[in-house]
């Protein structure tokens, strides 16, 4: 059998245990950080060429030629569901 539990106690509980303080026993060391050079570290450069390819490739799919195959798909798909309701239609008109 499970025991019901109203909402604000347990909105009670989720407050109190974000007050409440944590401490570490053992107080932890920054890490330390490696300087950068001006250009950029490896892992960085890295990064914002995979940043640009993205970017690249984001563009050639937002350019004319997709919408123009978008558009095209929506209009089959519009022809389709016109042609369904118009065979409906006609099946049941003539029943």
């Amino acid at each position: 059998m499970t025991v019901s539990v109203a909402a604000t106690e347990l909105a009670k509980l989720g407050k109190c245990e974000t007050m409440i303080k944590r401490f570490a026993k053992h107080p932890q060391l920054a890490p330390a950080k490696r300087p950068q050079s001006p250009q950029g570290t490896d892992n960085t450069l890295r990064g914002e060429f995979a940043h640009f390819r993205y970017e690249a490739a984001a563009l050639r799919f937002m350019n004319g030629a997709a919408g123009t195959k978008r558009r095209i798909y929506q209009l089959v798909f519009a022809a389709t569901v016109a042609a369904g309701l118009l065979t409906l239609l006609a099946a049941w008109t003539t029943s």
